[in-house]
């Protein structure tokens, strides 16, 4: 089999292009790849490396696909030096032809029919802010390359990237999530950010992207506790697909922590595509850092999402005090593998003594009971399964606002610690919480169920 090398030349300006002469080709099977950039700013910083300043860069295992209306190549990423990417085909080799490239190698259909999708939320890792884009950036060929007579394939970046510095002006604060809203559109048509593009056929000479679905909100979430930035700067770099004609556009929104903090970006004009834009640092006042928890906070080690009020177990007058979920899930996995009545309650503030109850009753045979009492997210350990009326108060309070917590689908099963009675020992509560919605439903399902999830709490 003969090796397939991809040199993927990036630069910051025009001049990437004219860089990317015509050369001879060593071999047959030798490609030379380029990052095309539109915009002389000399700012775009979307580059191929692994440099300080690089907002994304190729990592062992990135892919590259290459179709034609025959073949189905993929590449994949085995080094780089010097701006240089090398890339090999993943098994077989290339037949010469026309081809339609595209990065991430994740968009699905016939080369005539590439549909490319975001994320419905996408998850950033605290601990390297950065890492996600390289998953997610979406660039592909606005020409076709002939494999065998072409020395060069044009990749052109089809998102933008915001670059907006985040500190406080004294102590931490937890980023938990951020939206970017597009201000003045309407809802229902002319929306501002694409959701679902069909790439061009440009074996066939289309050259625009049809935009199949649109939005005008973007999610992004925090994977664990959450990002804590502090008196030095963290810059975040934000992916945005833009819909290049926006009817009613005034500007942008961004909404940190479900709009605890918002700054509005004024402009009538989509962001432009490929383009990377530096935006001005964003500041968190005194008054937010240090101000009470309240519901949809990241707090001692998950999400706030119930403050207790008076008369409810737990309140003390002048003090703030609640119940928080982990911001991780756990499972699938079954309630129990026993039949035994385990008296627990479905009431609200019975899931720690439902937990205790089960835990006492059948043991280790105790699986989501267990799960949640062996829970050590955040540094904390003493998480317990909630009750039914604790998980409905949660999937209202929370999941429409986060809805990172739970799979990337229509709706998840959870588990409570909440049986119905003595007579239907067999059964446990389950509550369907609704992606992005505050509507749920809930029922009994068998305890040896397997396809059921659980979502921790605490007090705090």
């Amino acid at each position: 089999m003969k090796k397939i090398f991809i040199y993927i030349i990036v630069g910051t300006s025009l001049t990437s292009v004219v860089s990317c002469k015509k050369q001879e080709m060593a071999e047959e099977n030798n490609v030379k790849v380029c990052i095309a950039f539109d915009d002389p700013d000399k700012n775009q910083k979307i580059l191929i490396n692994t440099t300080s300043d690089a907002a994304i860069y190729w990592t062992p295992g990135s892919q590259i696909k290459m179709m034609s209306q025959s073949d189905n190549i993929t590449l994949m990423y085995t080094g780089a030096s010097n701006n240089i990417a090398n890339f090999v085909v993943a098994g077989g080799s290339m037949p010469s032809g026309d081809y339609i490239g595209f990065y991430p190698a994740s968009a699905m259909g016939a080369y005539n029919s590439i549909v490319f999708s975001a994320p419905y939320v996408y998850m950033i890792d605290p601990n390297n802010i950065d890492n996600y884009l390289s998953d997610n950036l979406l660039m592909y060929t606005k020409t076709k390359y002939s494999h065998g007579s072409s020395d060069t394939a044009f990749f052109n970046p089809a998102m933008t990237i915001l670059e907006i510095p985040v500190k406080t002006d004294s102590g931490t604060f937890t980023i938990n999530n951020i939206q970017l809203n597009a201000d003045g559109p309407s809802e229902t048509w002319g929306q501002a950010f694409i959701k679902k593009g069909q790439l061009p056929n440009v074996i066939g000479g289309a050259s625009n992207l049809t935009e199949i679905d649109k939005t005008n909100t973007i999610s992004y979430g925090f994977l664990g506790q959450g990002l804590v930035v502090g008196t030095t700067p963290d810059t975040l770099k934000l992916l945005v697909w833009s819909s290049p004609n926006t009817p009613g556009l005034k500007g942008y929104i961004v909404n940190i922590n479900n709009g605890l903090l918002t700054k509005k970006i004024t402009r009538n004009t989509s962001f432009l595509n490929s383009k990377y834009y530096k935006l001005p640092t964003l500041n968190i006042p005194d008054s937010i850092v240090n101000k009470a928890p309240s519901i949809g906070d990241v707090h001692a080690g998950g999400l706030v999402f119930y403050i207790f009020k008076p008369g409810d177990t737990g309140y003390v007058a002048g003090e703030t005090h609640g119940l928080i979920c982990a911001p991780n899930i756990i499972g699938p996995m079954y309630w129990s593998n026993s039949t035994t009545y385990c008296t627990t309650s479905t009431l609200f503030g019975t899931g720690e003594s439902n937990t205790n109850n089960i835990l006492t009753t059948i043991g280790t045979s105790a699986y989501a009971a267990l799960a949640c009492s062996n829970c050590t997210q955040n540094g904390y350990s003493d998480w317990y399964l909630p009750s039914l009326e604790e998980l409905k108060i949660l999937s209202s309070n929370i999941i429409s606002s986060f809805p990172y917590i739970v799979p990337n689908i229509y709706q998840t099963i959870c588990w409570t610690s909440s049986e119905k009675n003595k007579n239907n020992k067999t059964s446990a509560y389950v509550v369907r919480i609704k992606i992005n919605s505050s509507d749920y439903t809930f029922n009994l399902e068998n305890k040896t169920s397997t396809n059921a999830y659980i979502i921790p709490i605490r007090k705090f």
